[in-house]
């Protein structure tokens, strides 16, 4: 997966996410990361291939749930800041 957030580019795969600077591969969680999403009040948010919801800002990851049990495919902030996933047969909130 790729993305931009705040002008910034990110990457992210079974090796991890990382950050794109200079054509360079910046580490910042060295495990699978699945789902990925760039939000306004949480920075990124993703999940690990372990369930693990997390959010990255300012350099630094925040857990926001430890172990989700589903495979997450998604994740959306909407206009009043909540965070949405969808799982294979659910939608979180």
């Amino acid at each position: 997966n790729l993305l931009k957030h705040q002008g910034q580019l990110f990457a992210s795969g079974i090796a991890g996410l990382y950050q794109v600077i200079d054509n360079k591969a910046l580490p910042l969680i060295q495990e699978p990361v699945e789902a990925l999403a760039s939000t306004e009040n949480y920075g990124i948010v993703g999940e690990t291939y372990k369930g693990q919801i997390f959010s990255w800002s300012n350099n630094e990851i925040k857990s926001l749930i430890e172990e989700i049990n589903d495979d997450v495919t998604a994740i959306v902030e909407d206009q009043n800041g909540v965070l949405w996933m969808s799982g294979a047969n659910k939608i979180y909130r």
